[in-house]
């Protein structure tokens, strides 16, 4: 807007006080005003033109909200991303970058619940290290009024979240685990599910000896199942041997044939090593063995419990089925040592599985604890020969 220099009032009545009246005066003193209204204006415009939106950036974020799906309880060892969270809403007519929806995240225990950043794209996670109550703030990075608090409670826990991730992936969101650390009688359930099947490594097993025992309650099979359900202990180098690769020994419990049979017989054993199974190849992969070990002649019914225990030794592992000592077996030592001498047998992580079955454990434990581990080893054992020696 073109502006102009007012004379002072006092000037122009010098200049001619005869012709300058009262309303003349009061015409000359609005007009001034009026032009300085104007330039304020023009000032407040310019300022915005300049890409000032302060005004305008409070009004981006509506609120930053839990999913209503959320699970705010986690066990120890479980890492779940934070998005699975909370969600950042916008107000009406506001599409929010992704510069907007930056937000910063605390714990205020990091001891029991520690945000972890990871990986190139900057995700983050909640990891749990330790049973306790914390409470999680979400702060918007652009917006100070958007802001979320809420409590994640951290329950202790018998089995690896992280190492659940196996051989048969990670599919245990429809496991039962409420009972999972009781003092008297703990347990979990699975649901027999199309292609559902578990494994649940036990928390800090990593070991090259150790005795672990589990109680088991068979309910029922996957229909039309194409393999035998299966139910025992699984043993996996977790990558950390002479190939660089997951190898899994499997001692297991399973019934004659699928199809609705409800009688469980047959003590077995299964090896991946490399990417190959074992009872795939008929049990005469030179990397992989598979074998019957046992005939538990009068046989477990759907709904009965059995307890199976095995002790690790080495490359040995010796079984034992309610409580009594029934058989031993040596792995193959390519996939199972720690360098390719093949003198050493590498550590594992041990576990529970279930193949394509329905199942409750309970009374599980795990030990290195050495007068145990030697207490259970046999002074004479009865070896099942995979090798052809």
């Amino acid at each position: 807007m073109k502006k102009f220099k007012l004379l002072p009032i006092a000037l122009l009545c010098s200049i001619g006080l005869s012709g300058c009246s009262v309303d003349q005066l009061m015409f000359w003193k609005k007009s001034a005003e009026q032009q300085q209204q104007s330039g304020e204006k023009d000032k407040d415009s310019s300022k915005s033109d300049t890409g000032d939106d302060s005004a305008t950036q409070e009004e981006k974020i509506k609120e930053i909200a839990l999913k209503s799906s959320v699970r705010t309880t986690l066990s120890v060892t479980e890492k779940v991303s934070t998005t699975a969270f909370f969600e950042i809403k916008a107000n009406k007519g506001v599409t929010l970058k992704t510069a907007d929806r930056k937000v910063i995240i605390t714990s205020s225990n990091p001891n029991v619940l520690k945000v972890l950043t990871t990986g190139a794209t900057v995700s983050t996670f909640f990891e749990a290290l330790a049973p306790g109550n914390v409470k999680i703030t979400v702060q918007s990075n652009i917006q100070e009024s958007a802001r979320l608090e809420f409590d994640i409670v951290v329950k202790d826990s018998v089995f690896d979240r992280q190492a659940m991730d196996g051989f048969f992936g990670n599919n245990w969101d429809n496991v039962d685990f409420e009972h999972e650390v009781d003092a008297e009688n703990p347990y979990i359930k699975t649901v027999a599910e199309d292609n559902v099947n578990h494994q649940f490594y036990f928390r800090n097993s990593y070991t090259t000896n150790s005795y672990a025992e589990c109680e088991f309650t068979f309910y029922s099979e996957q229909d039309g199942s194409a393999h035998l359900p299966k139910i025992g202990f699984a043993f996996s180098t977790n990558g950390e041997n002479e190939t660089g690769l997951d190898s899994v020994s499997m001692i297991y419990f399973d019934t004659d044939c699928s199809g609705g049979k409800t009688t469980y017989y047959n003590i077995g054993y299964n090896e991946i090593a490399n990417g190959i199974w074992g009872w795939d190849q008929g049990g005469q992969s030179p990397l992989a063995k598979s074998c019957g070990m046992y005939r538990y002649e009068a046989g477990v019914q759907k709904g009965e419990t059995f307890k199976m225990g095995v002790v690790k030794d080495g490359y040995n592992y010796h079984v034992y089925f309610n409580d009594v000592y029934v058989k031993s077996i040596e792995t193959t030592k390519e996939g199972f040592s720690t360098d390719k001498t093949y003198t050493e047998a590498a550590p594992t992580i041990c576990g529970l599985f279930d193949f394509k079955s329905e199942v409750k454990y309970s009374n599980y434990s795990f030990t290195t604890d050495e007068t145990i581990i030697n207490g259970k080893i046999p002074e004479t054992p009865d070896y099942t020969d995979i090798h052809g020696n």
